[in-house]
């Protein structure tokens, strides 16, 4: 066993899907967003935590609270929870819980300040 463990990270930011391509894919932010339900935030934490935990992740970099401020950028796009902050909010602190509860990881929220178009 190593005295330092090693530090598995990735991009969880639609369920568990970002650590291996078997993973379940919960939906893009924008889409889980659009129910209007903020449970549905926990529930794609919970599936990306509990996914990323059987498979050794320990640093999540997720969720992405961008507002969406031009929907033609393809850098945030759908990978954010929309234009309103604080839908953003409700559905990222949502999404956190997890971490705290269930899995015990390192949630990290993703924040981009972009204002030029990429791509």
């Amino acid at each position: 066993m190593a005295k330092i463990p090693l530090l598995l990270a990735a991009n969880t930011e639609s369920g568990g899907d970002g650590l291996a391509v078997e993973g379940t894919s919960f939906g893009k932010p924008m889409a889980v967003a659009a129910t209007a339900d903020p449970e549905n935030g926990y529930r794609m934490g919970y599936v990306a935590c509990r996914e990323g935990a059987a498979l050794g992740l320990n640093w999540s970099f997720a969720p992405i609270v961008d507002i969406n401020r031009d929907f033609h950028n393809p850098i945030t796009n759908v990978r954010t929870f929309g234009d309103d902050p604080e839908k953003i909010v409700s559905f990222a602190s949502r999404y956190m819980d997890t971490g705290k509860r269930a899995c015990g990881s390192l949630l990290h929220r993703k924040i981009r300040r972009q204002e030029s178009r990429q791509g």
